[in-house]
């Protein structure tokens, strides 16, 4: 893979949906189409990883306050929670609308979609799944 400057994110169909993270090495941008989330260092400019897997549009991108783990929300109506310590895909978590937001709680225990429909879910990303309604 070629280095892709953060100036040319636009040139080569990512959508705006993109996240440092708070330690400011990793940046990650989602694109319309493929359906891919590339992550970059933004110490070298080099791309590190493509992850795949979603069926439609990134909607957002959030990394937890780690670091360790990022979550992505897609039109696809999934949020899947990537391990960027190796293993890759952790979870994807189904919802009945398009995600547009994302957040994790400051210990990163619990990771907050919400979808276009208007509701609001509360996923257990420590132990996996256990969905709760906002």
């Amino acid at each position: 893979p070629r280095a892709v400057h953060l100036r040319d994110l636009r040139r080569v169909g990512l959508s705006p949906q993109r996240v440092i993270r708070r330690s400011g090495d990793l940046i990650a941008a989602g694109s319309k189409t493929p359906f891919n989330i590339y992550i970059w260092s933004l110490r070298t400019g080099k791309l590190l990883d493509t992850l795949t897997g979603h069926e439609g549009p990134i909607s957002c991108l959030r990394f937890n306050g780690r670091g360790t783990q990022l979550a992505s929300g897609s039109w696809d109506h999934t949020v899947r929670t990537w391990d960027l310590l190796g293993s890759g895909l952790k979870e994807s978590l189904t919802h009945p609308s398009e995600v547009v937001a994302l957040d994790w709680r400051r210990d990163a225990d619990e990771l907050i979609a919400s979808c276009m429909n208007g509701s609001v879910y509360i996923w257990d990303a420590k132990n996996g799944g256990g969905r709760r309604d906002g």
